[in-house]
């Protein structure tokens, strides 16, 4: 069982992986929160004193993930939406331009 888990940790990153980590860079706050999260797995006794304030932390954490997550997906949606807006804006300009013909 423990060479399985050695030789899946060797492994080259999966595209899942890969993608996790362009999410990440995209959103450095988001990394910073996960990061923390991750540093409290590896050393749980050395960061903090009982359960208690592990979970403080831990929930502090997931707060900062969610807030993080949420600034993302509001600028991700506010860059969609002004791409839209001057797309229809080009768009439209474009329409006034042609010559209307009657005959």
């Amino acid at each position: 069982m423990k060479d399985d888990a050695e030789k899946k940790h060797r492994a080259k990153p999966t595209a899942r992986e890969l993608d996790l980590i362009e999410s990440l860079r995209r959103n450095p706050k988001l990394m910073d929160h996960i990061e923390e999260l991750a540093m409290m797995t590896r050393t749980p006794k050395d960061l903090l004193k009982d359960g208690n304030q592990a979970e403080s932390k831990i929930i502090g954490l997931c707060r900062g993930v969610g807030r993080a997550s949420l600034q993302g997906w509001a600028e991700a949606a506010n860059r969609d939406a002004h791409a839209r807006a001057e797309a229809s804006k080009a768009k439209g300009q474009h329409r006034h331009s042609k010559k209307n013909s009657t005959g």
